[in-house]
């Protein structure tokens, strides 16, 4: 379980990059931060002065500490493998998914890294596969070397010497 960008291929579970740990962090506590609002103006208005302070300061600390703790366990808890069949992904850690996309069912594959991504190395790997129009596996926190040898590594062995590509 350890992270290795040099060899993709291997058979044991990797973690994501361990840059991207600060950005799960901040995009998971966005949305926690939404009940700070009314969790602020209601005591400060219906209890003026350090009562209200009293309530909004613990529910500020204790929106923005689940928050936190929410993004670590999100890339805590994601595994990736590249195996002889095709990519595997493992998340979560009370409802866990895994999911497997066959080699064979890959179409092509994207990798994505905006401006956060890019100044900490990082990238976003998609693969679409065979299916509906919609269906792609999407995972970001992957750097952007592991990104780039991911993505070479999943071209279905019949399309490698193909003109498309």
């Amino acid at each position: 379980m350890t992270y290795d960008a040099q060899t993709p291929d291997s058979r044991e579970w990797n973690r994501l990059d361990p840059a991207a740990r600060p950005l799960m962090r901040v995009s998971t506590l966005l949305p926690f931060l939404i009940p700070i609002v009314p969790a602020t103006i209601l005591p400060l208005t219906l209890m003026p002065g350090w009562w209200g302070l009293s309530v909004t300061v613990p529910v500020a600390l204790a929106c923005i500490g689940l928050g936190l703790l929410v993004g670590h366990s999100r890339w805590w808890c994601t595994f990736w493998r590249l195996e002889d069949g095709g990519f595997r992904l493992r998340k979560g850690r009370w409802w866990r998914s895994e999911v497997f996309v066959p080699r064979s069912r890959v179409q092509h594959l994207d990798i994505h890294n905006g401006p956060l991504e890019r100044a900490r190395g990082l990238a976003t790997l998609v693969i679409h596969t065979a299916g509906t129009q919609s269906h792609a596996l999407k995972q970001g926190g992957f750097s952007l070397k592991t990104a780039t040898l991911l993505r070479d590594a999943l071209i279905p062995d019949h399309r490698r010497d193909d003109s498309a590509l």
